[in-house]
């Protein structure tokens, strides 16, 4: 799956901070493929508004990375979408994402 920085930012604020250990091992392993290097922070001006409450990158050095999931983990992205669904927090911003995660 290709995503952009925008899409790991949110898939990373949407990954449980409690559950069971399965599902934690999951999700932990989940942030670290999401997360981002000090090299990619670097390329892309990466940093965090605290004004703001938002990350901000240099829209022209912006990139993709292309991620290949295991099933564990598309399962829980799965839940994890529908658990924001079923509480209405889909927004405009994670809408398509969203989308994507429940097509996988």
């Amino acid at each position: 799956m290709e995503l952009t920085i925008s899409d790991r930012l949110l898939l990373i604020s949407m990954l449980p901070s409690e559950g069971d250990i399965l599902t934690l091992t999951v999700s932990r392993d989940l942030a670290k493929l999401l997360n981002f290097t000090q090299d990619e922070i670097a390329k892309c001006d990466l940093s965090y508004d605290k004004n703001n409450k938002a990350y901000t990158w240099n829209q022209e050095h912006s990139f993709t990375i292309c991620v290949d999931f295991s099933p564990k983990e598309i399962l829980l992205l799965k839940e994890q979408v529908e658990i924001a669904d079923k509480a209405k927090k889909i927004n405009v911003r994670n809408l398509d994402l969203c989308v994507m995660i429940k097509e996988l």
